[in-house]
């Protein structure tokens, strides 16, 4: 194995992302695990910016896009090759989103084979009942710096039949739309032949998932005990400590996406 290892992830976000950098934290020296880079210095450097995410959706792939990263990977190898790890794990899922596939499937072979994903994936409708209890997808500037909006011209979902439904409408189509990114950047993986795994974050065996992936990529002696993901917490799906406000709330919204889901199809 050519070191660094690059584990990325791809995912709707509330669907586990944290959760997966953490089950790969701790790990010094081996791993270098990150959920997001979000310092002042690391936006338009190691994470898209506002800018950056929104001409990739607007306008597809470019010269610019292939530019930052290019400049994010030699960043990043050099921070690990420091670090002296043999893993870098990065679960932000704003990357798939603003080009990182795009460029890995450009990019030299001996880049291409040192890259595997994790697709985490959620019920859609307890994904949108998150997203909406969350709210910050309400707002342009969410959708803009973290989600997508609705009238990016690359969109492969159309976002008109939800429109209607106002923020839960924005909600229900940024789930499919995702689930349509996310089969396209499936294809596009599996052709360059570069690994993925899907776990759902909900599935009780989805430890045992992740460690078979890490013996299928052969990475286990850097593991040295398996890996596991951390307990849900408050932001998911559980009612342990939730109010009963809370509660009706999930609920309310969990049936709200339904009605959605079944008028559009």
């Amino acid at each position: 194995m050519t070191k660094p290892y690059n584990i990325m992830s791809m995912s709707a976000g509330r669907s586990g992302s944290a959760s997966l950098a953490r089950a790969f934290a701790d790990r010094e020296p081996d791993i270098v695990a990150y959920h997001e880079h979000l310092g002042a210095a690391h936006h338009g450097v190691l994470t898209p910016d506002v800018g950056l995410m929104r001409r990739y959706n607007s306008f597809g792939y470019s010269p610019e896009i292939a530019n930052f990263w290019d400049r994010r990977q030699k960043i990043l190898s050099n921070h690990v090759a420091n670090a002296k790890a043999a893993i870098y794990v990065e679960t932000a899922h704003m990357l798939a989103k603003a080009g990182l596939i795009d460029w890995l499937c450009q990019a030299d072979k001996d880049i291409q084979k040192n890259f595997a994903f994790v697709h985490l994936t959620r019920d859609p409708i307890k994904l949108a009942r998150s997203l909406i209890e969350r709210g910050d997808i309400r707002e342009i500037s969410g959708q803009w710096l973290w989600y997508l909006a609705p009238e990016y011209e690359k969109n492969l979902v159309s976002s008109e039949p939800y429109i209607e439904f106002n923020h839960y409408g924005i909600v229900c189509w940024y789930v499919r739309e995702m689930e349509a990114r996310t089969n396209l950047w499936k294809k596009m993986l599996a052709e360059c032949s570069i690994p993925v795994m899907s776990i759902d974050i909900d599935n009780p065996y989805k430890d045992q998932q992740l460690n078979v992936f890490m013996e299928r990529l052969g990475l286990t002696e850097h593991i040295k005990t398996p890996l596991s993901f951390p307990h849900n917490n408050k932001n998911e799906s559980s009612i342990e400590g939730a109010s009963v406000k809370q509660i009706a709330a999930r609920q309310l919204y969990e049936e709200q996406a339904t009605i959605i889901f079944d008028r559009v199809k």
